[in-house]
């Protein structure tokens, strides 16, 4: 940047009287003013988006590992339950859970869970494993009653439904079926009834 001469009096004189300009402004005026010369002449807009640093890096989201797990789901699985009692079925035992992803940071080890679908468990005593028939009419009704928390489901869509089956209170179920609620529905629709339905969801 060039300099300016300095302004001479009548007889070619330099005019030694007159202090210099960062003597009047003061260091930090005079170089704020260097600094929007410098600016104006390289096109810089002197505004805020024109002065912001062009390097700066932007936030990311954390990177993070994947892993199956599942979460409860309390208000839903109340619903079921009275709804089960509603249709009569005593001494089952219902409830709902979300079945997805934890995503956990690499860093801050820190978990968010992704919900994939609805899955449903039921627990019901019997008086005895042996009678197919009668497993099969009690599974058609505990599906009927899950039909209602299903026919037009909010995304995430229902996963799968579980019915373990117990012969005395209070124990672990003697034997569980597993099955997509899909394959619950296509078995009714195909006209599926007692012992063939407990067969068709995987009753043996």
């Amino acid at each position: 940047m060039r300099v300016p001469p300095p302004i001479t009096l009548a007889g070619g004189q330099p005019d030694t009287m007159r202090p210099p300009l960062h003597r009047i402004l003061g260091p930090r005026a005079f170089f704020g003013l260097l600094l929007c010369g410098f600016l104006t002449a390289c096109g810089i807009p002197l505004t805020p988006e024109g002065l912001q640093t062009p390097w700066a890096t932007p936030t990311v989201e954390e990177d993070c590992y994947w892993t199956w797990g599942d979460e409860p789901l309390p208000e839903l699985s109340a619903q079921v339950q009275a709804a089960m009692e509603a249709a009569g079925l005593l001494g089952v035992q219902a409830r709902a859970k979300a079945h997805g992803e934890y995503c956990t940071g690499y860093v801050s080890g820190e978990s968010s869970f992704h919900q994939a679908e609805t899955d449903f468990e039921v627990e019901v005593q019997v008086d005895s494993l042996e009678d197919r028939a009668a497993l099969g009419h009690l599974l058609e009704r505990i599906l009927a009653v899950i039909d209602g928390f299903t026919t037009e489901p909010p995304p995430p869509s229902p996963g799968y439904i579980g019915i373990g089956l117990r012969t005395r209170e209070g124990q672990y179920p003697d034997y569980w079926l597993h099955f997509e609620v899909k394959e619950g529905k296509a078995a009714r629709e195909e006209g599926l009834r007692g012992e063939a339905l407990f067969e068709a969801l995987g009753g043996r």
